[in-house]
C-alpha cells in the first residue's frame, strides 16, 4: 500500500510517497481502507518542526489523525457488525499518526458510522455522534474546498501554506 511520509522536518517537499506493508488488525482494532484523510493547517506546522514542543511527532511518520473509509478487516474481539462499515476514525495519539496512508488499523472503539445513505467523504472526521446525526438529518452540510490525490500530500500542504485552500482539505485514495 502507499503512505506518505515525513522524512524530516521541513516544507512539503519533506512528504515522500513510499510501499509499505499493509496493516494488520490486532485484538480490538479494525483496518480501514482510507477513502479520504483530512489534511489540517496544524499539519503543516507539525510537519515543519513548528509544533515540537506541543506534538510529541518526530520524523520520519507519516502524518494525518483522521481518516474516512470502509472496514475491511476485524481483530479478535471487535463486533462483527464493524465488517463493511462506512466510518471515520482518529488514527494516533496527540499530533495525529497514519492518517496519509491507503489503509490505516485503528481502535475500534475510535469508530464513528456513517449514517448510511451519506457517502465518503461527504462528512469526513465529524468526530461527534450529534454532528453525523444533523448531517443525515439534512440540517447541516459540511464544505470540501479542495482534494488531491494521496500521492500530492506535498501540494495539499503548500495549498494550506499558502491560503489558497478554501474549507476542508482531503487526500483521495
Amino acid at each position: 500500500m502507499l503512505v506518505v511520509e515525513a522524512v524530516r522536518f521541513g516544507g512539503p517537499e519533506v512528504l515522500v510517497v513510499r510501499q509499505a506493508p499493509d496493516p494488520v488488525a490486532g485484538p480490538g482494532q479494525v483496518v480501514v481502507r482510507t477513502s479520504a484523510a483530512d489534511v489540517l493547517f496544524v499539519d503543516t506546522a507539525i510537519r515543519a518542526g513548528r509544533s515540537v514542543n506541543f506534538f510529541p511527532v518526530r520524523p520520519p511518520f507519516v502524518p494525518g489523525n483522521g481518516v474516512a473509509g470502509r472496514v475491511i478487516a476485524l481483530g479478535d474481539g471487535v463486533d462483527p457488525a464493524w465488517a463493511g462499515r462506512a466510518v471515520t476514525a482518529h488514527t494516533g495519539e496527540r499530533g495525529g499518526s497514519g492518517g496519509y496512508a491507503e489503509q490505516v488499523a485503528v481502535a475500534a472503539g475510535d469508530l464513528l458510522a456513517v449514517p448510511d445513505g451519506l457517502g465518503l467523504p461527504a462528512v469526513f472526521r465529524q468526530q461527534a455522534a450529534a454532528a453525523l446525526a444533523e448531517a443525515a438529518a439534512g440540517r447541516i452540510r459540511p464544505v470540501i474546498g479542495q482534494v488531491f490525490p494521496l500521492a500530492r500530500a506535498a501540494d495539499a500542504h503548500a495549498a494550506l501554506e499558502a491560503r489558497t485552500a478554501v474549507a476542508k482539505t482531503l487526500l483521495l485514495t
